[in-house]
């Protein structure tokens, strides 16, 4: 694995990502009445704790981000923010409550998790590891 081909993966995945997100607009899905009326009347955490959540989503959005630029750059720190925010993410997602999208959005919502996935396991056990490893030398004046 080489360093472009894993920035190359980082992008691909954050694009699928931002392409998950935008398929339920640019391809409304259509789903039975029922199936709509069940939804629309779904209660999570979220529904009923706007404010905590606008904020766990900030500070779990905020750290992703953080993490994507740090693995692109090759900073150590970026691996380990990359997996806590990806780790928060899993905790925090049952709190979501169902969820009801076409299947071009779940589909490419699975490709780019399924990358991501990769991604932190080449930034961990890959040739490409060593570069999050090396820390700049300093050479000192005689």
């Amino acid at each position: 694995m080489t360093s472009t081909r894993f920035r190359i993966l980082l992008v691909v995945s954050t694009a699928l990502f931002i392409a998950a997100a935008l398929a339920d607009d640019l391809v409304p899905p259509v789903f039975s009445e029922e199936l709509a009326a069940a939804y629309a009347k779904k209660e999570a955490w979220v529904d009923t704790n706007f404010w905590p959540a606008v904020a766990l989503a900030v500070l779990l959005g905020g750290s992703t981000v953080a993490g994507l630029i740090g693995l692109f750059f090759f900073q150590r720190w970026g691996r380990s923010l990359s997996l806590c925010s990806s780790i928060g993410v899993f905790v925090v997602y049952p709190a979501l409550g169902p969820s009801l999208t076409s299947p071009l959005a779940g589909a490419l919502d699975e490709a780019s998790s399924l990358l991501w996935g990769a991604i932190l396991a080449l930034a961990y056990y890959s040739q490409v590891s060593d570069r999050f490893g090396k820390v700049a030398s300093v050479v000192k004046a005689p």
